[in-house]
């Protein structure tokens, strides 16, 4: 089974993209992150620095956080949420099938989107796409949009658009907003927050980082919880699905005690709702994302190989590890 894109999408997704454009302001949305969050921090450099620091302060108190960041994909999830009718169902299965290779129907679509905006209300730190070292967003939705890629640009001003409705609604009123690329700035952090962390759970896609985490971490490496990889870069016939058995075990699994613990997860939509299950279990809970990739020795976004938001050069003791696999 595929998703197919109709002429009649195409047109949808450029009248979102034109309504988009009339209304969204960049300099407006900054002044109410200002003016309607505890912090807005816009480098995801600086972003990741203060998410370290943040994070280990709150270890030591064995206080909960959650730092969940919102990308294209939760952007076609939230807006499937926020609409009246079954219209964005498609656009929700859409990625719902790259990261799992199945669609859900639409009760079950709600439901998962439910759980997936009620995690993103209640995170600490919240990673917006409207941040980024290239101030070209609107740019990349154009040529998305050119380029036929139309999840990915309807994911995109889904993800704008619920930025500016929450930010506007004080939905973040006592978070911190940074940018959604601080998974990869964390990377020069990683080491700062292992020696820091007395009990560490990690949520991926990668197994092979198994190895790695339990030499950095001996015995404080509590369980290292695979999961399947995301779809679109797993085509074998034999792959598991993530959701519903996956999904609803790990959910078990974050219902333990997690005081004091950092739980590192890597698992797309799924790992949003993780975060801030692992919060509520009292854990320090930050959604790394492809940040698992880089350290997986693949690259797999665009951003992973461009020096202005990562450069292996500045963190020579991962550089060290991915080249010597």
């Amino acid at each position: 089974m595929t998703i197919d894109f109709t002429e009649e999408d195409v047109l949808f997704v450029k009248a979102e993209y034109d309504k988009f454009l009339s209304d969204y302001s960049h300099a407006s949305f900054r002044m109410s992150c200002h003016a309607k969050s505890r912090l807005l921090i816009e480098g995801h450099k600086d972003g990741a620095r203060f998410i370290a620091h943040e994070a280990v302060d709150r270890l030591k108190n064995s206080k909960p956080l959650a730092m969940i960041r919102i990308g294209e994909g939760e952007g076609n999830v939230l807006g499937f949420f926020r609409s009246k009718g079954c219209i964005e169902l498609k656009w929700f299965n859409s990625i719902f099938y790259t990261m799992d290779c199945q669609v859900l129907p639409i009760a079950a679509a709600k439901r998962f989107a439910g759980e997936l905006s009620r995690a993103v209300g209640k995170a600490d730190i919240i990673g917006f796409r409207s941040f980024t070292p290239h101030p070209r967003y609107v740019l990349d939705i154009f040529n998305a949009i050119n380029r036929s890629s139309l999840r990915s640009a309807l994911g995109m001003i889904r993800s704008l658009q619920y930025a500016k409705f929450a930010v506007e609604h004080c939905m973040f009123r006592n978070a911190v907003i940074t940018s959604a690329w601080v998974h990869i700035g964390l990377l020069g952090h990683l080491d700062f927050l292992l020696e820091n962390a007395p009990v560490v759970v990690v949520i991926t896609g990668r197994p092979e980082l198994e190895a790695f985490f339990c030499d950095k971490l001996d015995k404080r490496l509590s369980a290292f919880i695979t999961i399947p990889v995301q779809a679109s870069d797993d085509k074998s016939t034999d792959r598991h699905l993530h959701y519903p058995k996956r999904y609803n075990e790990i959910m078990e699994m974050l219902t333990t005690d997690l005081r004091g613990s950092l739980v590192l997860i890597g698992a797309g939509i799924f790992g949003k709702i993780y975060c801030e299950a692992a919060k509520r279990s009292g854990g320090v809970a930050l959604d790394m994302g492809s940040a698992f990739d880089i350290l997986a020795g693949k690259l797999t976004r665009p951003a992973h190989s461009d020096p202005a938001f990562f450069d292996l050069d500045d963190v020579p003791w991962i550089k060290e590890i991915i080249e010597s696999r």
